[in-house]
């Protein structure tokens, strides 16, 4: 099960002008579940980036995943845990896949496999979007098409602030793995038809990342 980027962050990571590499970690990562994380400053109505693979993954019995997405634990209506994300994930066994997940409030992550074997440096456009015609419904995009059916998550429209994420989980503290996903020309919807380029706001770092920004845009989320 995937989660999203607010659960179990612990460190705020400040990056003057959204321009200066990040030292990488003293440690390999934590046990349990950690994540880097990059949330525009804007409310927005959606998200959009290019992701890419750029090392083929090496993990032990756990999982590493990058998405982009908006919601989280409690930020659905009433407290309820609730998001749309979209993104590659890699299970134990290295083996990459495209997929989207949908958390609806009282009931459990639903996550959906687009495609298997990702190869390497394999580019894909993706995105969530809030439909303009109906607030508070939303739909995961990839290379300009649905992928998802309609989702309706109260609570949510003219409220989240989209974040493009990275996460691990490790049986083990310290198992040391090896990833690196960039995340290209981030963007975010400022209204039904504009997209702006992202406004890095809050950002975080457990141990075990290393966030590199090439523009204020573009950046690297890699182990150390």
């Amino acid at each position: 099960m995937l989660v999203t980027a607010a659960a179990g962050v612990c460190g705020l990571l400040g990056l003057a002008g959204g321009t200066v590499a990040a030292d990488a970690s003293g440690t390999c990562g934590v046990r349990g579940r950690s994540y880097a994380v990059v949330e525009d400053e804007r409310v927005s109505r959606g998200i959009t980036a290019t992701l890419i693979s750029v090392v083929q993954p090496q993990i032990g019995d756990g999982l590493v995943a990058a998405w982009v997405g908006v919601g989280g634990p409690g930020q659905g209506r009433d407290g309820q845990d609730a998001w749309i994300q979209v993104g590659l994930s890699v299970f134990t066994g290295g083996v990459t896949a495209l997929y989207f997940e949908i958390k609806r409030p009282r009931t459990g992550p639903e996550y959906t496999e687009i495609q298997r074997d990702v190869a390497v440096d394999t580019r894909f456009r993706i995105g969530v979007r809030e439909d303009a015609a109906r607030p508070g419904w939303w739909r995961a995009w990839v290379n300009g098409t649905p992928v998802s059916a309609a989702v309706g998550l109260p609570g949510s429209s003219g409220r989240w602030h989209p974040t493009a994420t990275a996460e691990t989980w490790r049986d083990e503290p310290n198992e040391c793995y090896r990833f690196a996903f960039r995340f290209e020309r981030v963007a975010i919807a400022t209204s039904r038809s504009r997209w702006a380029p992202l406004v890095p706001g809050e950002r975080y770092r457990d141990p075990g990342y290393r966030l590199r920004f090439m523009t204020r845009s573009t950046f690297l989320v890699s182990s150390p």
